[in-house]
Order: structure tokens, then sequence, then C-alpha cells
């Protein structure tokens, strides 16, 4: 359902726009498990670290996006 979701929008959309790869997270943000403020702005520190690996194996998804990094997120 999602996956054609993004397609029908990337259908839309420039090279640069489009949406390559994605990843569905187990359970929503949430302030009690520090991925949130009270304010509801995402802790960018705590999500990169929680999802380090995740957020790596998308960007190595594909060779042209290699050299970026997941860091400026």
């Amino acid at each position: 359902i999602c996956q054609a979701h993004i397609d029908a929008v990337n259908a839309g959309l420039s090279r640069h726009e489009r949406v390559r790869a994605f990843h569905i997270v187990p359970q929503p943000f949430s302030e009690a498990t520090g991925e949130l403020t009270p304010t509801r702005k995402v802790r960018r520190p705590v999500v990169l670290a929680r999802y380090a690996a995740t957020l790596e194996s998308l960007y190595a998804s594909d060779p042209a996006e290699a050299s970026r990094s997941p860091r400026g997120l």
C-alpha cells in the first residue's frame, strides 16, 4: 500500500525530488521514548542514534547516493 502511494506521488515529481527508499518504524515517535520534545519536535540526535543502521542502509541502497550522509537530517 505504501509503495503504491509513493509511486503515485513520485510520478509527478522531478527525479531529484523523488522518494527512492523508505523505512516504516515499528512504533510512532513519542515523548515517552525520548524521540520527541514536549512540544512535539523530533530529537534528531536520538533518532539518528536509534536508527543509525537503518539510515545507513537506506543511503547505501542507492549507489548514486552512497556518498551522502544521513547526518544532515
